[in-house]
C-alpha cells in the first residue's frame, strides 16, 4: 500500500512537467552599425527555442531553456559582412489566466544569459559579447488534448544596448 501511494505521488509530480519546441522570426533592433548610411542590415531571421517547464498551479509556472537566433547580416558596399549568431539560456516565470478550459493568456518575465558571435570578414574582426539581461513577453496557450498544446507568443530580449523581438509558435508536450 505504501509503494502504491509513492507511485501515485511521483506520477502527480511528473504530470506537471512539460517540454516544448518553438520556431519563429526574430528581429534585432538598435544596432549602432546599422545607423550608418552605407550599411545594409538584414536583421530579421528565423529562431528556434527548446524549453522545459513546471506548472505549479493554474496561474504560475517556471520554464528554462535555450534559444538560438542565427544569420543576422550586415554589409557595407556589398563587401564587408558581419554574420551574427545569438544564443541565450533562459529561465522564465509565467503568470497565466484561463479564458476557457482549453485557452489561457500569459505574461512572462525572465533572466537570460546571452552570447553574440560574429565575424567581419574583410577586416578579420570578431565582435563577440556576452552578458545577462531580462526578457518579457505575452502570449496564449491552447490545449489540444491533455498532453499536447500549442502556444503563440511575442517576446523581447534585451542584449546590452540592443533588443530582439520574437514572434514564435510552439508545440508543448505535457506528461
Amino acid at each position: 500500500i505504501l509503494l502504491s501511494g509513492n507511485i501515485q505521488a511521483a506520477e502527480g509530480f511528473w504530470s506537471d512537467f512539460y517540454l516544448g519546441f518553438a520556431i519563429g522570426e526574430s528581429e534585432l533592433s538598435q544596432v549602432d552599425i546599422c545607423k550608418q548610411s552605407a550599411v545594409r542590415c538584414d536583421l530579421k531571421e528565423n529562431s528556434q527555442k527548446f524549453f522545459s517547464g513546471y506548472e505549479f498551479n493554474t496561474f504560475f509556472s517556471a520554464e528554462f531553456g535555450y534559444m538560438r537566433y542565427a544569420g543576422f547580416e550586415l554589409a557595407k558596399n556589398n563587401e564587408n559582412q558581419l554574420v551574427t549568431d545569438i544564443d541565450s539560456l533562459f529561465i522564465n516565470s509565467f503568470w497565466s489566466y484561463p479564458v476557457f478550459d482549453w485557452v489561457n493568456v500569459f505574461g512572462k518575465l525572465g533572466l537570460n544569459r546571452w552570447s553574440i558571435d560574429g565575424d567581419l570578414f574583410d577586416k578579420g574582426l570578431s565582435p563577440n559579447d556576452q552578458g545577462y539581461d531580462i526578457s518579457y513577453g505575452l502570449g496564449m496557450n491552447f490545449s489540444l488534448s491533455k498532453s499536447i498544446g500549442i502556444r503563440t507568443e511575442w517576446e523581447r530580449l534585451f542584449l546590452d544596448k540592443n533588443e530582439s523581438d520574437s514572434l514564435m509558435g510552439s508545440i508543448i508536450l505535457s506528461f
